[in-house]
């Protein structure tokens, strides 16, 4: 199996952190959780098998996860593996201004864990029928 990152990163990169984050999740989390979670562990990957690469002392890698993980969330949850759940909102007014906040929350769906359990490859189909990207099973 290839542990690597490419650099820049590719977004079907992302979906093994993110479901391997999630999976030992007993309650829904937030994106900037995981996105924190998944820097960490590409930062750990690159620190185990390769730590002289310049990445880790970069924001690169940080800036380049920002910019992909709307992407890799949206491609699991479309075919899945991962849903969403919108927590109540926080509303207030401020000055006759409306501030409403709330993070949505993802978890691995029982698709994504019978795939993870029987250790089967798991497909990731396009709007278009097609197949995007295959992910080997998760160590």
């Amino acid at each position: 199996m290839n542990f690597e990152f490419s650099n820049p990163l590719r977004v079907n990169e992302l979906f093994r952190p993110i479901l391997q984050f999630l999976v030992f999740q007993k309650e829904p989390i937030g994106s900037i959780i995981i996105k924190e979670n998944v820097i960490s562990r590409i930062k750990n990957t690159y620190s185990k098998y390769d730590p002289d690469n310049q990445i880790l002392n970069s924001r690169d890698i940080d800036f380049q996860v920002s910019q992909l993980l709307e992407e890799g969330l949206e491609l699991l949850i479309s075919n899945k593996l991962v849903s969403i759940k919108y927590p109540e909102l926080d509303i207030s007014i401020i000055k006759k201004e409306i501030n409403v906040q709330g993070d949505p929350l993802f978890y691995l769906t029982e698709k994504a864990r019978f795939h993870i359990q029987s250790e089967e490859s798991i497909k990731f189909i396009g709007p278009n029928g097609k197949t995007l990207y295959i992910l080997d099973f998760l160590p």
